[in-house]
């Protein structure tokens, strides 16, 4: 499955990285950590959405 990212610069410096599939964003240093963790993220909600999902069958 792929999902789209789109990364800006934060106004406190580093970056945000944003899936609006997901809402889930993160942050880090480089344009790659922001990735990385948003991958994290988006692994972690996707998880959280398919256990809300099988408890409520």
């Amino acid at each position: 499955m792929l999902l789209s990212s789109v990364s800006s610069p934060a106004e406190e410096g580093g970056y945000i990285a944003l899936n609006s599939e997901t809402g889930t964003t993160s942050q880090g240093d480089t344009v790659n950590e922001a990735a990385a963790n948003l991958k994290e993220a988006k692994k972690d909600a996707l998880w959280r959405i398919t256990k809300k999902s099988t408890l409520e069958r």
